[in-house]
């Protein structure tokens, strides 16, 4: 744990916890000598950094310090691929340190930073980043989530498990690297529902200005709403590599609190050689979680692992090229971006593939040469290719009391998934590579129920209205009232677990029991508000779904509609829609044979040509939602 004055001892441990044997010894320190291959790295400094470390810096890199590049002066870009960016994002101008390291990211530069706001601390930050490039390993890597949980509750080789009322052993053990998942700020994070990190648990300075009350009073005031959670401190992390997955917990540039206070100089202070934490709105996905910690056991050096995360995190969910202001984040790495771990690289397994008739393949991945799996699972790394027009991978086999989860990554060789996989007699995966999403014809329906949620809304309130002024029962009507929150939200939620991201491994059961589970209560929805309506119109006579009293206005009125299906007359319409045109309802009537239509302005189409693969999609939408698999109406 750091404490002021503690410099050489913090320092000692966190190399030995590194693989390097730390002897304290006194004298000058000599600048490393150019024959071993020259500076590891380029050292860059911002504005106001104290001149002593930077010396410090360069004696110990054995090369000269550069100035951290600025929109007025670009040509400082350094040239070499790697760059530590010492730093005091407390003292500089605001956008320096974010503008500077945009710059970086642009021109293709991996770095990592050290926080210079504290003298002390970021001679601690420094040495243990420039002393250790190659880092030994155990094998033993850990997660630990508030937002989503992993096959089984506990750590193991490569993988970890879910936080639980009793998350000090998982916690404080000693592994390569310690992921913490969870909503998040700057002083806490939900790192499960038994541990809430807190900065002020392992607050290095006991009082300031510009920090929460807690840290004067000693009075939490998140406790009584976090149901008591233990509160835990970085300090107590015994890793060599750290993540903290959550939101903006480091700014990269002055804030309202005091930034030495903060969970991200707390992890740089801890034992740990480097730290992987974030600085802008970060995704609380295991798979996007679970390619950083892939990435660190194929032995990516940080910094290369940092940008492919980042490209990866900014590319999920959207076919943009990402989100934010700039060109860095979400995560920013605290430490040297050269640094390597070794020893424990995911199980490589082969894989061969064939073509699917609608331009994806098969893959068939052989997972016999990783030997019986432990109850915590395995990662595994097998290498496959993916083409632009089929970037969906879809799971389609796996064992059947297994788990699997993967993503998958592209590199200059083709690329690989990485997968973690658990569970006993698992001998193969069978993926899929698909043109679209695997459930978007699903998401089509539901998205257009989701649409129609304010009209029945409204119409049943009208239908309700009209029997109590007739007085006829309102018990049915009322029930649907009660009811549609709750289906909207369902419908909302299942729109949600069946979207499939390019590049992550979506399983298809389990997605195909989420559709027969929707396709139930739609079913049954449906029915519902049909009997509505024939309540409705057999209590009380016509029922217009625009309102008695009408609730939606009208945008057009007697214009063609076409023919009628009486085939002799023509149908005149009318339209009627609320603001904006969220919600439209048509009336069509025949003036030759007196009949009407009342809808929302729709029409049937003649289905012509359909691609396969979306065919064979449809036939899976229909088995699932009950039809024999031998009939189809096609």
């Amino acid at each position: 744990m750091w404490h002021d004055g503690n410099l050489l001892t913090d320092l000692t441990g966190a190399l030995r916890a590194g693989g390097v044997d730390a002897v304290v010894t006194t004298g000058a320190v000599p600048p490393l000598p150019r024959e071993r291959g020259g500076a590891p790295v380029t050292m860059v400094a911002g504005s106001g950094v104290d001149g002593r470390l930077l010396r410090l810096a360069g004696v110990v890199n054995g090369s000269d310090v550069v100035a951290l590049p600025s929109a007025g002066e670009p040509r400082r870009v350094p040239n070499g691929r790697r760059a530590l960016v010492v730093a005091d994002q407390v003292g500089t101008p605001r956008t320096e340190l974010r503008v500077g390291v945009d710059m970086l990211d642009r021109a293709g530069v991996a770095w990592g930073l050290v926080l210079a706001a504290d003298p002390l601390l970021a001679r601690f930050a420094l040495l243990k980043a420039l002393l250790v490039q190659i880092a030994p390993t155990t094998g033993r890597a850990a997660v630990i989530s508030g937002s989503y949980a992993t096959p089984f509750d506990i750590a193991g080789p490569s993988t970890s498990g879910h936080a639980d009322d009793r998350p000090g052993a998982l916690f404080t053990s000693r592994c390569d690297v310690l992921l913490l998942n969870g909503h998040a700020n700057a002083f806490d994070a939900s790192v499960g529902p038994g541990a809430v990190l807190c900065a002020r648990a392992g607050r290095i300075h006991d009082r300031g200005p510009a920090v929460l009350p807690c840290f004067n009073d000693g009075t939490c005031f998140r406790q009584p709403s976090s149901g008591g959670r233990r509160l835990v401190a970085l300090m107590e992390t015994d890793a060599t590599v750290l993540v903290l997955s959550g939101c903006e917990l480091m700014p990269l540039g002055p804030s309202w609190f005091r930034a030495e206070s903060s969970l991200a100089h707390q992890a740089a202070a801890s034992r740990s050689l480097a730290t992987i934490v974030s600085s802008d709105v970060s995704q609380g996905v295991l798979e996007l979680d679970l390619l950083t910690m892939a990435l660190i056991a194929d032995g990516r050096p940080l910094g290369e692992v940092v940008r492919a995360v980042n490209d990866r995190r900014r590319r999920h969910g959207g076919p943009g090229p990402g989100t934010g202001t700039g060109a860095s984040g979400p995560f920013v790495l605290l430490g040297n971006p050269a640094l390597v771990l070794t020893g424990s690289p995911p199980v490589p397994v082969p894989c061969r593939s064939v073509p699917l008739a609608d331009g994806g393949r098969r893959w068939h991945i052989d997972l016999t040469d990783v030997g019986p799996l432990p109850a915590e699972g395995a990662l595994v790394r097998a290498e496959m290719t993916l083409e632009e027009s089929a970037p969906f991978l879809l799971l389609q086999r796996r064992s059947p009391d297994g788990w699997c989860r993967g993503v998958h990554h592209a590199g200059a060789g083709g690329g690989a998934l990485y997968a973690w996989v658990a569970g006993a007699g698992a001998q193969e995966l069978v993926v899929d590579t698909l043109g679209q999403e695997p459930w978007q014809p699903v998401r089509g329906v539901l998205a257009g129920h989701l649409a129609n949620g304010p009209f029945w809304t409204l119409f049943l309130e009208d239908c309700r209205q009209a029997l109590a002024g007739a007085d006829r029962s309102t018990e049915p009507i009322e029930r649907l009232q009660a009811d549609t929150p709750s289906l909207i939200r369902t419908l909302a939620s299942g729109d949600v677990a069946l979207r499939a991201p390019a590049g992550v491994l979506i399983d298809e059961a389990a997605g195909d029991a989420v559709c027969a589970a929707l396709w139930r209560m739609l079913h049954g929805w449906q029915r519902r508000l049909l009997d509505a309506v024939v309540h409705g119109v057999a209590e009380v006579g016509r029922l217009h779904s625009y309102g008695s009293s009408p609730y939606l206005h009208l945008v057009r009125s007697l214009e063609s509609a076409g023919p009628c299906p009486c085939g002799e007359g023509t149908l005149t319409r009318q339209v009627f829609e609320t603001s904006g045109g969220q919600v439209r309802r048509v009336e069509a009537l025949c003036a030759t044979c007196g009949g009407g239509i009342d809808d929302d302005g729709r029409h049937r189409v003649l289905l012509e040509r359909q691609p396969v693969g979306t065919l064979a999609i449809a036939r899976r939408m229909v088995q699932v939602a009950g039809a024999p698999g031998d009939r189809h109406p096609w």
